[in-house]
């Protein structure tokens, strides 16, 4: 009996370190957040100072400003600088693949998020092409144009204003823009297709 009591106290001791090891509040609220968003704001006077500050300073700009231009009420912020039109997404197409069919990769937003255990501008998202067309993703320390980055915080956005889950899936693919190779993605079902941009934001 003596035994089993011991058995018992152990296990849960041993629970209960392992709560305290990650307790919830302090897990990073990633893309796959079940908070929504909180009321957005098209007021994005906040990031004016990126308009006068060349890749490099954004991206020091972001960071030393990241507590608060992560906060989820800019999300439509983070997303107007990334998206475009379903003519302009086409267009893209068309210079890039001509006659050529279309190739497309498709990843689910749940491993998106494994890719990076940050939840800030820490690190960027890069995605480039390979010899078979197939797009492929990985977590990157610093911003680049070549290969295309894109930020952590644009796909935590689109996550909350589009109400997506883990199982939800973007669609990738390159495009050319101004005789320039870029790489372009899409939620898929829908319209909403990203992006052109060089931003970090």
């Amino acid at each position: 009996m003596k035994k089993t009591t011991l058995l018992c106290f152990m296990i849960l001791l041993l629970g209960s370190c392992k709560k305290k090891e990650t307790p919830t509040n302090d897990l990073p609220q990633g893309i796959l957040s079940t908070e929504s968003a909180t009321a957005t704001t098209d007021d994005c006077s906040f990031f004016d100072p990126l308009d006068s500050l060349d890749t490099a300073d954004q991206v020091k700009w972001l960071r030393d400003n990241q507590n608060e231009a992560c906060l989820p009420q800019y999300d439509q912020c983070r997303e107007n600088v990334h998206k475009i039109s379903q003519a302009v997404y086409q267009q893209a197409l068309q210079e890039y693949w001509g006659a050529v069919e279309v190739v497309t990769t498709e990843i689910r937003l749940g491993d998106i998020e494994a890719l990076s255990n940050q939840s800030e501008y820490v690190q960027f998202i890069a995605a480039e092409i390979n010899g078979n067309k197939v797009v492929k993703l990985m977590a990157t320390d610093n911003f680049t144009q070549s290969p295309t980055c894109y930020s952590v915080p644009l796909f935590y956005s689109i996550q909350r204003l589009h109400e997506l889950t883990a199982e939800s899936v973007l669609v990738f693919t390159a495009g050319k823009k101004d005789g320039k190779e870029v790489i372009l993605f899409g939620v898929k079902g829908t319209s909403d297709y990203y992006d052109v941009s060089s931003a970090p934001m």
